[in-house]
């Protein structure tokens, strides 16, 4: 599978990273390829709860998956297992496109402000279900 960057949208912030890619492909082979998009070696359970690892040169991120719906949609939050990077919040939509897929992807880093706010919609939404 290949990215067909002829027309990629992109944007970036210092705390907001989005990219739009078309690809080649249906989304549920997509959805199949996307743990290959997360490093050299990769650990994915892709349900809520599941287990996030990648390993790559430049070093490890260990994550938790909060959202999946296969062939459609995944989010996950995520951190460096060495470093100060900060954590991110990562959210990947799969659209069926005339072309095949086109791939929506939104990294976030979360500071503290963004950590507070995902903690009070997590907690909204434990609320409503309750």
């Amino acid at each position: 599978m290949s990215c067909n960057d002829s027309n990629p949208t992109d944007t970036q912030t210092d705390t907001i990273v989005e990219r739009r890619v078309e690809l080649p492909a249906p989304p549920e082979v997509v959805w199949d390829e996307l743990p290959a998009l997360f490093g050299d070696e990769v650990e994915l359970v892709a349900e809520p709860g599941g287990a996030l690892r990648s390993r790559e040169a430049d070093g490890d991120r260990i994550g938790v998956v909060t959202e999946a719906e296969p062939a459609a949609r995944l989010a996950f939050r995520w951190m460096t297992v060495d470093g100060d990077e900060p954590p991110s919040e990562v959210e990947i939509t799969l659209e069926r496109s005339a072309v095949g897929t086109i791939l929506h992807l939104r990294e976030t880093r979360l500071d503290g402000a963004h950590l507070g706010r995902s903690a009070l919609r997590a907690e909204a939404r434990a609320s409503a279900r309750a």
